[in-house]
C-alpha cells in the first residue's frame, strides 16, 4: 500500500426529493495512507473529497456565475477575474483570475486520485462497493480532464503519485496531445458507465452523468477549434453519443416551465448538484451576488445588449426582421418567453416592485441604496434566482446547478445531425427547446440554419456555463469579442415617459479578442517554471 498523508474532508451525504448532494465539509487529522485504506468509512470521505474538490458547479465562487463573463453575453459588476479576458489582456501571470485557479486545483485532485487507484485494491472495502467506488473515481477524473482541455487544450496526463520532493518528475513533465486527453476521458467514462447506477446515486455520478460527460467532450472534440480537418469520424462519434443519452431518457418531453427548471431539480433534469441550506450553511450566494442592488444585492452579473437581442419576438422573428413587431422604445414586450425568465430588466416585478434601471433608478449606480453595485449594461439575471429567498450574507441561497439537463442533451444531439447533413432531424431536436415555451419551429436550411442554432442554443443555456466554449470551439470568439458590448440607457421624463438609447451604453469600453493566442488559456508561468518541458500555449511568453 502506498504511504502519503492525506487531509480527509468527511462529508454527510443527505438525500433530497429528486436527487442527493454532498454536503457539509468538516476538516480531519492528517492520516496516512494505510490507515485511510484501512477504513471503509475513511475511503467514502475520501472519495466524497474528490467530488467536492474536483467538480466544480457554476455558484462554486460565492454564487456568481462568472464564466459567462468571459463570452460576450455579460458584464460582472466587479469583474472577478474576467476583466483581462475580455480585453485581450490575458498573460501566463494572470490567466489564473479567469480560471480561478484551475490548473493547480485540478492536478491536486488528480494526485488524490492517482492514491485512490494505488490503494484501492487491498483497501477494506468489499468488493462490490469497491467496483463503483472505482468507476465514481473514474469518472471524476474524467470530469477533471474534460474541464482542464477545454481552457487549455491538451494537458500531461499524470498516473504517479507525485510529491514536492519529485523535481526530476516534474522537469520531464510534458503535454499530452487533446486528442490523446479525450481518449483517456473516453476510456474512463467507458469502463465507469456499466458500474455506476442509472440515474440515482445520492448526488454522485450515475450513468446518465457519464453518458451525458461523453457527449458533450466528443462534440467539443468533433467541433471547428478541435477538429480542423473536419474528420468525420469525429462527428460520428460525437452524433452516436447524444444519440445514447437521449435514448436512455425515458420521458423525451421536457419540464412545462422553463423558470422552474432552474429553481429545483425537475424531470428535466439529469444530473446537478443541490445544496441543503439550513442550519448546515451549505449553499451559495446567487441571489445575493446577482439580485439588483436596489435590494440590496451586489448585481454581479450583467446581461450585455447582445444577448438580451438574441431573444426573439413571440411570433418567432428576430428582432431585426421588420415583420416582427419589435419597437425599440417597447423592447420587452412579446419577447421569447425565456427571456423573462432569464434576464431582470427595467419594469419587471421582483421581489413586490418593479425594477428600475432607468437614469436614477433605485437599481442603478446613482440609486440611493448601493450606489457601488448597480448594473452597467441595465440589465440584471433573473435565471437562477428565488424570489422567495432572502438577499442575504447570512442564509445561503439552495437554487440547484444543473450539470445536465434534457434541453442541453437535445441540442448537443441537433448540433451533431447538422454537422453530418441530416437537417431535418436535427430541427426536430432544436424544436423541442422551442415548443416547451410555445415558440414556433425553426425552418431555416443550409448556413441560416446553422446559425439559427446557434442562436437557440444561447438563448436556451444562457448563464449555464456553454456560451464561452461554444464561441471558442466554434471558432467564432475573434467575431463576437471584437465588437463594442452594448448596453441601455433608459431616460425617465418628468410625465413618466420613458426612452431607450442602445449606443450610449458601453459596459466594456475596450473589449477585444486576440485570434493568435485567447482561443486557449495560458498555463500558469508557475507550472511552467516548475515543469519546464511544459509547452506554453502559442502567443504567450
Amino acid at each position: 500500500m502506498r504511504s502519503a498523508k492525506l487531509t480527509i474532508l468527511a462529508m454527510s451525504l443527505m438525500a433530497t426529493a429528486c436527487q442527493g448532494s454532498i454536503l457539509d465539509l468538516h476538516p480531519l487529522n492528517d492520516l496516512p495512507a494505510e490507515l485511510v485504506f484501512a477504513d471503509p468509512a475513511l475511503v467514502e470521505a475520501f472519495v466524497n473529497q474528490a467530488y467536492g474538490e474536483g467538480v466544480r458547479h457554476g455558484f462554486w465562487r460565492r454564487g456568481d456565475v462568472c464564466v459567462d463573463a468571459l463570452s460576450g453575453d455579460v458584464r460582472h459588476t466587479h469583474w472577478r477575474g474576467s476583466k483581462e479576458f475580455v480585453t485581450a489582456a490575458t498573460t501566463a501571470d494572470n490567466g489564473e483570475a479567469a480560471t480561478a485557479g484551475l490548473w493547480g486545483a485540478s492536478y491536486r485532485v488528480i494526485r488524490n486520485i492517482n492514491i485512490f487507484f494505488a490503494n484501492i485494491e487491498s483497501s477494506a472495502v468489499d468488493a462490490d462497493r469497491r467496483a463503483q467506488l472505482i468507476a465514481e473515481m473514474q469518472f471524476i477524473r474524467a470530469w477533471i480532464y474534460a474541464d482542464l482541455i477545454r481552457w487549455y487544450g491538451g494537458v500531461p496526463l499524470i498516473d504517479e503519485i507525485f510529491t514536492t520532493t519529485d523535481t526530476h518528475k516534474f522537469a520531464a513533465l510534458v503535454r499530452s496531445s487533446y486528442d490523446e486527453v479525450v481518449a483517456r476521458i473516453v476510456t474512463d467514462l467507458d469502463q465507469a458507465i456499466p458500474l455506476l447506477p442509472p440515474t440515482d446515486n445520492n448526488g454522485k455520478a450515475t450513468q446518465m452523468a457519464a453518458m451525458a460527460l461523453k457527449s458533450r467532450v466528443l462534440l467539443y472534440a468533433a467541433s471547428p477549434l478541435n477538429n480542423p480537418s473536419n474528420d468525420p469520424g469525429k462527428w460520428i462519434a460525437a452524433r452516436d453519443a447524444a444519440k445514447a443519452v437521449v435514448d436512455a431518457i425515458a420521458d423525451q418531453t421536457l419540464h412545462p416551465s422553463y423558470a422552474e427548471v432552474f429553481l429545483s431539480t425537475t424531470s428535466e433534469t439529469l444530473w446537478a448538484r443541490t445544496f441543503a441550506g439550513g442550519t448546515t450553511g451549505q449553499g451559495h450566494s446567487v441571489n445575493l451576488a446577482n439580485s439588483p442592488n436596489g435590494y440590496n444585492g451586489w448585481g454581479g452579473n450583467n446581461p450585455l445588449q447582445g444577448l438580451v437581442d438574441a431573444y426573439d419576438m413571440s411570433n418567432g422573428l428576430p428582432i431585426t426582421d421588420p415583420n416582427s413587431g419589435y419597437n425599440p422604445q417597447d423592447p420587452y414586450l412579446n419577447r421569447d418567453p425565456r427571456f423573462y425568465a432569464t434576464i431582470n430588466h427595467n419594469g419587471a416585478m421582483w421581489k413586490g416592485r418593479q425594477i428600475e434601471t432607468f437614469n436614477g433608478g433605485l437599481d442603478t449606480k446613482e440609486g440611493p441604496v448601493q450606489d457601488w453595485n448597480g448594473t452597467h449594461s441595465g440589465y440584471y439575471m433573473r435565471k437562477f434566482l428565488r424570489e422567495s429567498e432572502p438577499v442575504s450574507e447570512t442564509v445561503p441561497s439552495t437554487t440547484p446547478w444543473p450539470f445536465f439537463r434534457k434541453a442541453g442533451a437535445y441540442l448537443n444531439y441537433a448540433e451533431t445531425l447538422l454537422a453530418l447533413g441530416d437537417e431535418i432531424n436535427a430541427k426536430i431536436w432544436m424544436n423541442k427547446t422551442r415548443a416547451r415555451v410555445g415558440m414556433p419551429d425553426i425552418t431555416e436550411t443550409g448556413w441560416p440554419l446553422v446559425e439559427r442554432y446557434r442562436q437557440e442554443r444561447r438563448v436556451e443555456l444562457a448563464f449555464e456555463e456553454h456560451r464561452l466554449f461554444d464561441i471558442l470551439r466554434w471558432m467564432i470568439a475573434d467575431q463576437v469579442l471584437n465588437t463594442p458590448a452594448g448596453g441601455v440607457t433608459i431616460v425617465k421624463d418628468a410625465a413618466g415617459l420613458l426612452s431607450y438609447d442602445y449606443t450610449t451604453k458601453k459596459p466594456i469600453p475596450d473589449r477585444a479578442f486576440d485570434a493568435t493566442k485567447h482561443y486557449r488559456m495560458p498555463i500558469p508561468r508557475s507550472e511552467i517554471d516548475k515543469a519546464p518541458m511544459l509547452l506554453q500555449n502559442p502567443g504567450y511568453n
